[in-house]
């Protein structure tokens, strides 16, 4: 049996779906019977859980040999706090799969993720990381780079954008660079490093075969989508973290954070050749992935 906690997520139901192709029983964690019916259609089973609740998670373990670790948020809420969801939450997984005596456990992580992170995303991403390293279990912890794919929050977004507004203002330089993944190659590596002794105990950084900056990530978007020619003023990072850290103090519901503005300043790009070697993976551009399922 193979547990899958965040698997109604885009990873996850990935996930979810490439196993069960594979031929492995599956169990889905989820919050809801709205996700729960969601993972029935993949022939996937599903047990109710949070994270964050120790007790809640026992059922989900039992006769489990594998865990996939999926659960994560990018913009905390009143009721969740990256630390309670990547740090605690990632703390209970841990416990419970030792107590299950797993024999592998897979986790996602986030491209920046270290020790001295300018945000608290990444912090917390980094002290899960480290709860992993030191849990006596087996592991492979995967940071993807922004993750593209049917349904996410990335690309899927920006097209819904752009095909309404001529103008789309950037924030900040516009020379920060990305290096969007196409969430089947994160996903076959994923699944694939249960079956692979290299993979074992190890920490592997993807990202797309393209470093980009989100301007040119945007013209992908536009061309792939056939959308006339769009204009990209630039704001200056400055005011808008300013005029975001006020709009904080009354609203938690905005379009973006102060944490996401701090992350939007670094480059998010890694070295696939470690990955590419391992896996024996041909990573899939962004046009291409865009061309395989369309958006707009």
């Amino acid at each position: 049996m193979v547990l899958v906690a965040g698997a109604t997520g885009l990873v996850g139901s990935n996930i979810v779906r490439e196993l069960v192709r594979q031929g492995y029983k599956v169990r889905g964690l989820v919050h809801s019977q709205r996700s729960a019916d969601r993972l029935t259609s993949m022939q996937a089973l599903t047990v109710k859980g949070d994270i964050t609740d120790f007790d809640s998670l026992k059922p989900a373990f039992e006769n489990v040999r594998f865990v996939f670790s999926c659960v994560g948020i990018i913009a905390e809420t009143k009721t969740a706090s990256f630390e309670e969801i990547h740090v605690r939450g990632v703390e209970n997984l841990l416990e419970l799969s030792k107590i299950a005596k797993i024999e592998h456990f897979v986790h996602i992580s986030s491209l920046g993720t270290r020790e001295n992170a300018a945000g608290r995303y990444h912090q917390t991403k980094y002290k899960a990381e480290q709860a992993i390293k030191v849990s006596g279990l087996k592991y492979t912890i995967f940071r993807p780079s922004l993750i593209f794919g049917p349904e996410d929050v990335f690309v899927n977004r920006f097209a819904r954008l752009l095909k309404y507004n001529p103008i789309f203002p950037l924030i900040g330089s516009d020379k920060s660079e990305f290096q969007p993944v196409w969430v089947k190659d994160l996903v076959k590596c994923v699944v694939d490093s249960l079956k692979l002794d290299s993979a074992s105990n190890q920490i592997f950084e993807i990202g797309g075969p393209s470093q980009m900056t989100l301007r040119q990530i945007l013209e992908i978007i536009r061309k792939q989508n056939g959308y006339s020619r769009r204009f990209y003023p630039v704001i200056p990072m400055g005011l808008v973290s300013a005029l975001v850290k006020l709009a904080e103090k009354v609203t938690r519901r905005l379009p973006i954070t102060s944490e996401q503005l701090t992350m939007l300043q670094e480059d998010n790009t890694c070295d696939n050749s470690r990955i590419e070697a391992v896996f024996k993976i041909k990573l899939t551009s962004l046009e291409e992935g865009i061309r395989q399922y369309g958006t707009g």
